[in-house]
């Protein structure tokens, strides 16, 4: 029994309170751990809770995409399956199948059906509460896809499914990642169209991020940047979330500010300047394991096909970005912690795992 509370306890912690705080990454091995207590404990809902924020967790860091959490994310939906849990499974099978998309080149990268899923046939399955949550959680991961590809018939069908959900949310993760997507989304279709209530409605989200960036957060800070990056669409604001971003290790964001920074140089008509930054997306989504990403780049800009890898790419960044970002962050938005952009040299991080309907 003491077990299976201090389980419980441990899993709110690290899914509602300690990640306002701590970088997602450091909260992995936790959940995992917990994960594994709780299901010894005979408490499989505190286990599965657990196992559905870990891949949410290790997407929000930004962590390599490769067979390790495809693994984890096997056995979570095997044990969701033993002890049936069909929203759960949803949940698992719907990281894989985003995995999935990220790494193997479709025709169709931001929807949700292939060799793993089909989210018409698991909703048709659900009913309820639990199909309203497994809709928010795939229009949330199908958001992700469709900024990634630059998808924007799927941005707009996601926007209109996600309204009717509250921003605030538990867990924290899953906020996090809803609100990012769905901003930033709102932000590029709001200036691509010239449609003030998406670009009000990215403004919105982009204000709860500077709430928390205010307090501390280690996750919001970066987040913020792109934030005020995408809206501002100008290469100063770019270089600063480019920095940010880098010396937080969150790779897929530092590739897509870079990849908008290009788009930008593209609209100018500077080509050298959006081959630079554009060339420097390809290598940052090969390194984070976007292989489709970049064969997707490959494809819209066929000079990327022999582009070099730039010495200043990747988790080696411009230091004179970081240095700007870490000074311009903390007067823009008054974070109350002494060093935002500490670097840490820990990044071996294990995975783990979890699910409920909160």
């Amino acid at each position: 029994d003491r077990g299976a509370e201090y389980a419980k306890a441990q899993m709110i912690l690290y899914i509602g309170i300690v990640p306002l705080k701590i970088r997602f990454s450091e909260g992995i091995d936790v959940l995992y751990s917990t994960y594994g207590l709780a299901l010894s404990c005979g408490d499989v809902e505190t286990a599965l809770v657990s196992a559905m924020n870990l891949p949410m967790h290790y997407y929000a860091s930004s962590l390599p995409l490769n067979s390790m959490l495809e693994t984890r994310l096997k056995l979570f939906e095997e044990k969701s399956k033993q002890y049936h849990q069909p929203s759960f499974t949803a949940i698992f099978q719907c990281c894989r199948q985003l995995q999935h998309n990220l790494v193997y080149p479709s025709q169709t990268p931001a929807a949700l059906k292939g060799s793993i899923m089909d989210e018409d046939k698991v909703l048709a399955d659900l009913d309820g509460n639990n199909k309203s949550m497994t809709l928010r959680d795939f229009g949330m991961f199908r958001m992700m896809l469709a900024v990634i590809f630059d998808d924007e018939a799927t941005m707009e069908e996601m926007m209109l499914r996600l309204e009717a959900y509250p921003y605030f949310d538990l867990p924290v993760v899953r906020m996090h990642l809803r609100l990012l997507y769905h901003g930033l989304a709102s932000l590029m279709l709001g200036r691509r169209k010239s449609n003030r209530d998406y670009t009000r409605k990215g403004h919105e989200m982009m204000k709860e991020f500077q709430k928390l960036a205010r307090i501390g957060s280690e996750n919001a800070q970066p987040v913020y940047k792109c934030f005020q990056a995408v809206h501002q669409h100008k290469r100063r604001h770019y270089e600063e979330a480019i920095g940010a971003c880098s010396a937080m290790n969150l790779t897929h964001l530092e590739a897509l500010m870079n990849e908008h920074c290009g788009f930008m140089y593209q609209e100018a008509g500077d080509e050298r300047s959006a081959e630079y930054y554009l060339g420097r997306a390809l290598w940052l989504y090969h390194d984070w394991g976007a292989l489709a990403k970049v064969d997707s780049m490959k494809k819209r800009f066929p000079f990327l096909q022999k582009s070099p890898r730039n010495c200043k790419t990747g988790r080696t960044v411009m230091s004179l970005f970081v240095q700007q970002a870490t000074a311009s962050l903390t007067e823009s938005v008054g974070a109350t912690s002494e060093d935002p952009f500490q670097l840490r040299s820990r990044f071996t991080v294990r995975e783990d795992s979890s699910r409920k309907s909160l």
